[in-house]
């Protein structure tokens, strides 16, 4: 399409041929190094690409459900009332998938920390996200 309401020019271009400035302006009927009254200045090029890639899906590790062991605890106040509560601290990144604990526990990843109150069990599924249950 050469022509458009706001004066644009739209080349179609094939992909196999790289792109060469010479060229474009061969195209669009002005000579590189020639200025003319009917010039123009390129502003911007907008490229349009397509291309087929092979759909990705995340894979999954079934893992078996167990109970790991904490390797520390932390004082950690549940309730307003009340003293801290010796809690078991777990790393998110070291937990494998199939793991479940038990509240109350602290789950901490570098992003953020997941609390896992009284009554409540946390595991991580086959794509290691932590997925929270009531008991």
């Amino acid at each position: 399409m050469i022509g458009t309401p706001r004066g644009e020019r739209r080349l179609p271009w094939p992909a196999e041929r790289a792109i060469d400035a010479a060229a474009i302006l061969a195209r669009l009927g002005q000579e590189p190094g020639r200025a003319e009254a009917n010039s123009f200045e390129l502003r911007a090029l907008v490229l349009n690409a397509r291309a087929a890639i092979q759909h990705w899906l995340p894979t999954t590790v079934r893992g078996e459900p167990h109970r790991p062991d904490a390797r520390e605890t932390r004082g950690v106040r549940w309730e307003t009332a009340g003293g801290p509560v010796e809690t078991p601290l777990y790393k998110l990144a070291e937990l494998p998938s199939g793991a479940e604990l038990d509240g109350p526990a602290i789950i901490e990843a570098p992003d953020t920390s997941y609390a896992i109150g009284s009554g409540w069990r946390a595991r991580l599924d086959g794509w290691r996200n932590v997925v929270m249950e009531h008991r």
